[in-house]
């Protein structure tokens, strides 16, 4: 026997064939033990760092090798080999030991002390039949496979036989593989992994969440275990689970048994069940409990208010389902699509019987029935049901329920007809609706029709084909006050009464009896598209748009009747018209109405006996007015034009100004009011009134019994209009004004700096800011500001208000209003439905703030609800914001990018064409999209589950909240908190931000991006191919395919037993392989690349790259290294792999060892490189008889050499 004491420095210690004693100090050592049954004593104990790392493996004859370090990166380290006893002392910091037992059978012997800190040991006692371990009283360690002392976790693999294991309070992992197992787990959160995919006789398993329990029917018994793992043999398994830790079950083959048992207990249940691809068997989840193949699940949930989501397409291949909802309010969606026939029907117990598996004690459902003939019967929830092209028989029962139709794939010609009254329906292929509260229908190629009547919304979409919807709410109160017509091509989309509407070439409806607006974009006729309206029995407005055609009819007849060559229009009080150019003959009714003339031609227009509007155009306008006050708006500044009488009492008004873009001459009849963009004129006044302007000083200006204009200037004035509606200018100076009779303007145009002004303060002085302090002696009705930030208050009457330029605030009060914002940022503010807002195009960004129902006009941005009442808001065509007060608010957001924030209460919001974002606070909000409007986000500050057809999802504020996607490839963003977010189907991107958080993907090929070391992701098999973009040291989990390192720090990549693709980033980077077959791309920096098993394939990118070879394989498992580059990047081996180095120092390669060539010249060339073709190999005896191996093929054949070449 030989003792061989080593020295500070790094040495080499090389026994003889004795039984030799090796005790290295504290260098970085070689120990090969040679012949002999040989002992390493090794002591670390004075050292405290943390970090190191113990391997201890299986050698030849039942020896062991491996390396042994104290600290990261090792302070001291010893690399042994052929070592048949092991006497270690590790460091008084935390250190890892991963031991490989199969040794200690031959004989050999380890006696293992951590050390001070934190120990870990890993064990692998798999090849013993029969093993005992404990760590008892002062974490004394007792084992019947070597000695250790002072570790305190553990991670221990057992074989076959009757195995036992003890331990206290770390967090530990124990590995079944088919024993008797007795394990007791002790403190800490502790995993205990069981494979039994060798057994060919049934098993049962049981698992108890609440407790930590398992227990398997071979005798093995678990307990004070936290989560788990357990696959199932060749045989029919049994599986019993409940409990709210984590646990997973791969039944493998045979037909396997899940059991599900939460009854009684009130914590919230989830369930996740998906057909297992075409095998007849389920994956999914239950709660935190995920399994897969899957025959029979039997589940139970909580008395809490469960969630289940069943894909049934399994039971056709032979699986079986029963699932029970539990004691609280209980929610299924469940996917019957795959079927031809479907019978679904609750009896008195709530027991869904149903030709596709059972399922009790759900309250509320939503279900997707296939095609062939199918009968829904729901109970008293809230149920959805879908409808996929079948001929059904359903009944919604009571509660609130919905049911979708998609007929989409039909070319038959379908007749509907909706009821939403008493919220019945029939489709001409058959189906019969009863209990039904809302719904829609998509129908296809052929021509269909739609007859829709009720208060209950319903929404329609024609596909191809030509198309009819009629609508009749005669009668009925309570429809949505407003619908919409837009056109898209020869058909129509928008809402009419409480529905919508998509793709319908020819439509006809008849309004409820509320007071409707209606808008409609008449461009369709122009292609064919019918359309025909009625008003009803309201007080009703007909916004129209004509500017599509070149020359239009539009006449009101005695009883209401429209004669219009572009569309039927009846029952409407008042008009809003757009004209196109050509000639155009307009006659109004006696509403106030409203009329757009076109960009060219010469248009004749009748107003009618109401109080109209007429928006002039470029060609010359015929105005005739009749009873009511009527203004002709033109663009320009008064100066611009001239006014002269014709002789008869009308007027001629010539632009002189062809920049205005107002050109021509307009003649007008009976038209009280001309409104300018920088004033407004009575025509009266100007015809005979006076014009009175004051000096300098204080001037008492009175006007005549017509139209007057005053304008004070400077001074202390005293104004008086007199009789006539008159223009009131004070000027600078502290003015005393009176309108007297007649429609009044007072106008502050000329003010230097902005004003406050409120027509309602009469009697006193209100200071104006801008102008003085004016005192109004007596009501006037219209006000108009100045160039700068107005705030202008009317009084109760109905008044004309006008902003002029800057950002102004207009205010009418409670009379309906006429607001002009003009330019700059306006705020509005309404409280009167019958107030009108004007605003021009490239007039500023608006908002409107309102305490009734409000829908923008034209050229509107912004909309805010006030009040405490629980009223709607309707956006345009442009981008709005749309927000709402702490009540239930509808808002619509209609075309355009909208943003939709309901504020407080339970809020509708709709956002309709355009990429919408919605704001949502409220668990109890609705967020309604169809197909086909664009990419929609939703900002939530509460859990959130994404509705069909929007693709985004960010949650907000920095509450722990959670949020679930849908059926598309969503956006999922979390917030600060510690988030759980669910992709379910689709090609989904997860993003937790901030926090600790649970990501699942779910079906399809998903991107997570992780930026926390306590984020969690978890896919299982099957469902797509996913990928990691990590901005800090990462491990792939299972069933995740890529990784790929994010931001400008240094950091780590792992993959796992797949085929990885792993990507680096700019900086230094280390990606390890492991298992599988992996690509792995280090990027920019100096990186090092560890393929590990499998044929991987090496890209190291720019920068000094390594290449490790720490495994050797055979020669068809060989890495492809596609863009080495000779004296920058080396390629490293590990001695301990490549044992022909065992006994070579650390470092570059001896150029002895390398032969460049096809094969070795001598008995010490270990690596030979063919540069003609770029292969290398590892002959691990030279010109001996072992044959050389291929290790790694270099792609762009370079030079290499032994200085290319480093030996770890």
């Amino acid at each position: 026997m030989a003792t061989l004491t080593g020295t500070s420095g790094n040495d080499t210690l090389i026994g003889t064939s004795a039984n030799d004693v090796f005790a290295p100090l504290l260098g970085h050592d070689t120990v090969d033990g040679g012949e002999g049954f040989d002992r390493l004593n090794l002591d670390y104990s004075s050292l405290a760092l943390n970090g190191g790392s113990t391997l201890l493996t299986a050698g030849t004859d039942g020896s062991f090798s491996g390396s042994i370090g104290a600290g990261s990166p090792a302070a001291a380290s010893v690399l042994f080999s052929a070592i048949e006893d092991i006497v270690l002392t590790l460091s008084a910091g935390s250190d890892t030991v991963v031991l490989d037992g199969a040794p200690l059978v031959s004989g050999a012997l380890v006696n293992i002390n951590g050390g001070g800190g934190f120990d870990t040991l890993r064990a692998d006692f798999s090849a013993f039949a029969n093993t005992a371990f404990a760590q008892g009283v002062n974490f004394l360690i007792t084992s019947s496979h070597g000695t250790f002392a002072g570790f305190e976790q553990f991670d221990l693999t057992l074989g076959a036989g009757v195995n036992s294991v003890t331990t206290q309070g770390g967090n530990d992992t124990v590995r079944s593989t088919g024993g008797i197992d007795q394990i007791n787990l002790g403190g800490g959160r502790d995993t205990w992994i069981a494979d039994f995919s060798s057994y060919t006789a049934p098993i049962s398993f049981g698992w108890d969440g609440n407790s930590n329990l398992a227990a398997v029917s071979n005798g093995t018994n678990v307990s004070h275990v936290e989560s788990g793992a357990i696959t199932g043999g060749s045989a029919d398994d049994a599986f019993f689970l409940n409990g709210f830790n984590p646990f997973a079950v791969d039944g493998g083959p045979g037909r396997d048994m899940l059991i599900w048992d939460e009854t009684g207990h009130l914590g919230p249940g989830y369930a996740a069940i998906f057909e297992d691809g075409g095998e007849g068997s389920f994956h999914g989840a239950i709660q935190n409990a995920s399994f897969t193949s899957i025959e029979q699940v039997n589940a139970a949930l909580s008395d809490a208010d469960n969630y289940a989501f069943v894909d049934t397409a399994a039971l056709a291949l032979g699986a079986t389902m029963n699932l029970d909802g539990g004691g609280g309010f209980d929610t299924l969606d469940v996917d019957f699509s795959s079927y031809a026939d479907t019978a679904f029907a609750l009896d008195e117990s709530g027991t869904a019987l149903t030709s596709h598996g059972t399922y009790g004690h759900f309250e509320q459902f939503g279900m997707a029935l296939g095609d062939g003939t199918n009968t829904a019967t729901t109970g008293a929830g809230d149920d959805t049901i879908y409808s996929l092209g079948g001929r059904d028989q359903i009944n919604g029962g009571d509660g609130f329920d919905e049911w979708g139709g998609d007929y989409s794939e039909s070319a038959a010609n379908l007749s509907f007809v909706w009821n939403g009254s008493t919220g019945t329906a029939t489709l001409s292929n058959g189906t019969v609706l009863t209990g039904i509260e809302t719904g829609y229908l998509l129908t296809g190629a052929g021509n269909d029709s739609f007859a829709l009547s009720g208060l209950a919304p319903f929404d329609v979409f024609g596909g191809a084909g030509t198309d009819q919807l009629s609508r009749n709410d005669t009668g009925l109160l309570g429809a949505s006050p407003n619908s919409f017509f837009y056109g898209a091509g020869g058909w129509f989309f928008g809402s009419a009464g409480n529905g919508q509407f998509d793709e319908i070439e020819q439509v006809s409806v008849t309004f409820s009896d509320d007071d409707n607006t209606i808008y409609v974009n008449a461009a369709p006729l122009g292609a064919g598209a019918v359309l025909s309206l009625n008003g009803g029995a309201g007080s009703d407005t007909l916004l129209i748009d004509f500017s599509a055609f070149s020359g239009t009819t539009f006449t009101v007849g005695g009883n209401g009747a429209v004669t219009s060559n572009h569309g039927s229009y009846s029952g409407f009080e008042r008009y809003s018209i757009g004209l196109g150019d050509g000639i155009n003959t307009i006659i109004l009714g006696a509403g106030d109405d409203s009329l757009q003339a076109g960009y060219g031609g010469a248009n004749t227009i009748s107003t009618g006996a109401g109080n109209d509007a007429i928006w002039g155009g470029t060609g010359a306008e015929t105005v005739l007015g009749s009873a009511g006050n009527d203004t002709f708006h033109v663009a320009g500044n008064a100066a611009g034009f001239t006014i002269a009488q014709d002789g008869l009492g009308g007027y001629i008004l010539t632009d002189m100004n062809l920049a205005d873009g107002d050109q021509g001459t307009d003649h007008l009849t009976d038209v009280e009011w001309l409104q300018f963009s920088d004033q407004q004129i009575a025509l009266p006044a100007y015809a005979i009134g006076v014009t009175l302007i004051g000096t300098a000083g204080d001037d008492q200006l009175i006007g005549t019994a017509f139209g007057d204009s005053l304008s004070g200037r400077a001074g202390n004035d005293i104004l008086t209009g007199g009789n006539g509606s008159d223009l009131l200018n004070g000027g600078a100076g502290d003015d005393t004004i009176s309108g007297g009779s007649g429609t009044d303007t007072l106008t502050y145009a000329d003010a230097t700096a902005a004003v406050t002004v409120k027509l309602a303060v009469l009697g006193k002085a209100q200071n104006t800011l801008g102008s003085g302090n004016d005192w109004l002696a007596d009501s006037i009705e219209n006000l108009t500001g100045s160039a700068y930030n107005d705030r202008l208050i009317g009084n109760t009457q109905g008044n004309v208000i006008s902003g002029l330029a800057g950002n102004d605030t207009l205010d009418g009060g409670p009379g309906a209003d006429t607001l002009i914002g003009g330019r700059g940022n306006d705020r509005y503010v309404v409280d009167n439905p019958d107030d009108v807002l004007i605003e021009n195009a490239n007039e500023g960004t608006d908002v409107v703030t309102t305490r009734v129902s409000w829908t923008l006009g034209i050229n509107f941005e912004k909309l805010t609800l006030l009040g405490t009442l629980a009223i709607d808001g309707t956006g345009n065509d442009g981008a709005n914001v749309l927000t709402g007060n702490n009540a239930a608010n509808h808002l619509f957001g209609l075309a355009g990018n909208d943003r939709l924030d309901g504020r407080g209460g339970a809020d509708a919001l709709v956002g309709g064409l355009g990429s919408d974002t919605y704001v949502v606070d409220n668990a109890g909000d609705t967020v309604i999209e169809n197909a086909g409007e664009g990419t929609d986000i939703v900002l939530s500050k509460v859990d959130w589950t994404l509705d069909a057809n929007i693709e985004k999802l960010t949650l907000t504020d920095s509450l722990s909240i959670d949020g679930t996607g849908n059926a598309l490839g969503n956006t999922l963003t979390g917030n600060a908190g510690v988030n759980h977010l669910y992709g379910l189907d689709g090609n989904d991107r997860i993003d937790g931000k901030g926090g600790a958080d649970t990501l699942v993907g779910g079906m399809g090929n998903d991107t997570y991006l992780v930026d926390n070391a306590g984020d969690t992701i978890i896919e299982n098999a099957g469902e797509g191919t996913d990928i990691v973009l990590a901005k800090l040291d990462w491990t792939l989990g299972a069933n995740i395919e890529k990784l790929t390192l994010a931001g400008p720090l240094a950091i780590d990549g792992t993959g796992n037993e797949l085929a990885n693709v792993l990507t680096g980033n700019s900086a230094a980077n280390q990606l390890f392989g492991l298992g599988g077959n992996d690509t792995l791309s280090g990027g920019a920096g100096n990186d090092l690349l560890v393929g590990g098993m499998g044929a991987d394939i090496l890209i190291g990118g720019a920068g000094a790259d390594r290449f490790r070879f720490d495994v050797l394989e055979i020669a068809a498992r060989k890495d492809t290294i596609r863009d080495f580059t000779h004296a920058a990047d080396h390629l490293e081996f590990s001695r301990m792999a490549f044992t022909a180095f065992a006994a070579d120092p650390a470092g570059a390669l001896d150029p002895l060892e390398l032969a460049l060539g096809t094969a070795a010249t001598t008995a010490s060339q270990h690596l030979v490189y063919t540069q003609s073709t770029g292969a290398l190999y590892y002959d691990p005896d030279g010109v001996g008889g072992a044959a050389q191996v291929q290790v790694a093929l270099l792609t762009t054949k370079p030079q290499v050499d032994a200085g290319d070449i480093m030996l770890i």
